[in-house]
Order: structure tokens, then sequence, then C-alpha cells
């Protein structure tokens, strides 16, 4: 079992969503640059403008984490939250050294070790959902599969 957490100092850390490497994305018909996962995640979550801008502008996953956390949600979310995170992901391994990376966990399960996220993480007693690591050992699947 591999556990990752972007507040470790082990390589497994950048399997988080506040670590690894940037991607672009093509929003109204405008490139955006994400420098993380957690940064589009929460940018997607914003359904005023104002938000999405302050979202723009936030340096780190860390400062995106405390705006989401205050802003107006897109009705559809819960409908839809897990898909993004998919796709932002798939967008996140493209990079080479990324990919690399979660392909050397082999088998092993990946599990956010996130005391306080029961959704995402493995929450404070490991009885969470680990959708994090449930996502990113699917994407890991197709990668293989696509590489065969």
């Amino acid at each position: 079992m591999i556990k990752f957490y972007s507040a470790n100092k082990d390589k497994w850390a950048e399997l988080s969503n506040m670590r690894g490497s940037g991607f672009y994305v093509k929003d109204n018909g405008t490139m955006l640059f994400m420098q993380c996962v957690e940064k589009f995640y929460v940018y997607c979550k914003s359904i005023r403008s104002v938000d999405k801008e302050l979202v723009l502008k936030c340096k780190n996953g860390f400062e995106c984490k405390k705006i989401g956390k205050k802003i107006k949600l897109r009705e559809d979310w819960e409908k839809i939250k897990v898909d993004v995170m998919r796709y932002a992901l798939k967008k996140k391994f493209e990079n080479e050294r990324m990919k690399k990376l979660l392909l050397n966990s082999g088998n092993e399960k990946l599990v956010e070790d996130n005391p306080w996220d029961e959704f995402w993480g493995c929450g404070k007693n490991e009885e969470g959902l680990n959708m994090m690591g449930k996502l990113l050992m699917e994407l890991r699947k197709e990668i293989r599969i696509q590489g065969e």
C-alpha cells in the first residue's frame, strides 16, 4: 500500500492534487494554465465569474482550497465532481514524469492519507471512501492498457 498526502515529504506526495505538474485547459475559447489539479477542481465547481477569477489568481492549490470552501457551488456539483476530478487527473498524468511516477507505484493500493476527508481520502479512522486513490488506480490501469 502506498499512502500519499500533500504535506508529506516523500515522492508519493506528488500524487496529491496540490502537487505535481500543471496543465492547460480551454474555457470558452481561452487557454488557461492550471498549476495543479486542485486549482482546476475549484475553478470548475465555481458558478460565479468573480470566484473563477479569484481561483485563477491563486499561487498554489492550498490557496485554491481555501477559496473553494467559500464559493457558491454549481447546482449539479455533487453529480459531476468525480468526473471533473477524473478529467483533471488525466490531464495531470499526461506529463511523462508524472505518468512514470504513477506507473512506478506498481500494483500497490493507492490511498490518499487525508484524515480530514472521508470522501476523497481515507478519513480519520481509515474508513473513508478514498475516491482519490481509486481514481488514480483506475487511471494507472488505463495508462497501462494504452501502452500495450
